[in-house]
């Protein structure tokens, strides 16, 4: 038998501080097999205590809850990735995303795709033996033409398009333009609005809820910071399609969303499907922007934002 002052230590280089065994080992000048021994006295003695958690029992309380709370169609929740990688749960949430939209597509819809990362982890999953007859993809927002292209939403569009095998448009017009006059003489260019008039008429719309200002498509969009530090003082929490919302998920009275060419958020609120994906500590004030606004009837997420929606005022009736 250890040392309870061992037993504590090795556990604590364990579980907390996420040391490997052997780097255990290393620390203690202790063979490997003894730290393995270690851990499993400290569970003996109770030091300490495993406890088993049914994620997905717990996820579905989760769910219903906000479902009713917020009055939506459907909530997914995916396990939070262990590590905490952004990246990681991005593709977590692409993937279960593809799988949910493939049962959600009737033939003959419009379907309009937002940009993002997040959209593109959908796009590459998507499986070619998907068969949705003569549907139309298309975007919801400008293209960017400077970088971060693979994401940008006319490339995901064709993209999506391609894998699917159907119809698609594409929007020629930058998603952000110098003055609001600009942006009123793109949209009166036929070639543009023949798009953008089509967005009141979309079946269905999958759009990946930005995260916080400073981590959201706004800095691909405009490098001048000033800007940036003002909306964050106006009290924005993330965008979507590009306008930036507050925290009862309104678009903010400013300059930038007024010179921006993207789905108005009041013409998005009228679609019957609003599938938004978002999860992830920098989404947590966004995702539940969206749901308060009413923006999304359809969400895919991560068991810790439901965590974070139901603990900030989400189970409140």
């Amino acid at each position: 038998m250890y040392s309870y002052t061992t037993l504590i230590k090795v556990a604590e280089l364990y579980y907390k501080k996420k040391y490997s065994q052997k780097e255990i080992s290393k620390e203690l000048s202790v063979s490997v097999p003894t730290v393995s021994r270690m851990l499993q006295e400290s569970i003996d003695l109770g030091i300490v205590q495993v406890k088993i958690v049914n994620i997905e029992s717990q996820a579905h309380s989760l769910g219903e809850k906000i479902k009713e709370k917020y009055d939506i169609e459907e909530i997914i929740i995916l396990e939070t990735p262990s590590n905490g990688n952004d990246w990681d749960l991005k593709k977590l949430l692409g993937k279960k995303s593809s799988e949910f939209i493939s049962d959600l597509f009737n033939a003959g819809e419009k379907v309009g795709i937002g940009p993002g990362s997040t959209m593109s982890e959908l796009i590459e999953s998507l499986s070619t033996d998907l068969n949705i007859p003569a549907i139309q993809i298309l975007p919801i927002m400008g293209s960017w033409g400077i970088h971060n292209l693979t994401t940008e939403t006319n490339k995901l569009v064709s993209s999506m398009a391609r894998v699917l095998r159907t119809d698609y448009y594409l929007l020629p017009a930058p998603a952000i333009v110098s003055s609001e006059n600009v942006k009123n003489m793109f949209l009166n260019e036929p070639q543009i609005s023949a798009v953008t008039e089509l967005w009141e008429k979309l079946d269905t719309v999958i759009f990946s809820i930005g995260p916080e200002i400073e981590n959201s498509l706004f800095p691909t969009l405009t490098d001048n910071r000033d800007i940036i530090e003002n909306v964050k003082s106006l009290k924005a929490v993330g965008d979507i399609a590009g306008r930036i919302i507050n925290e009862d998920g309104e678009e903010l009275d400013i300059d930038y969303n007024r010179r921006l060419i993207s789905i108005p958020i009041d013409v998005l609120k009228k679609i019957p499907k609003r599938v938004g994906i978002g999860g992830g500590q920098n989404k947590y004030r966004s995702v539940k922007a969206a749901l308060e606004a009413g923006i999304v009837n359809y969400l895919i997420t991560d068991y810790q934002t439901c965590l974070y929606i139901l603990e900030n005022g989400g189970n409140e009736k």
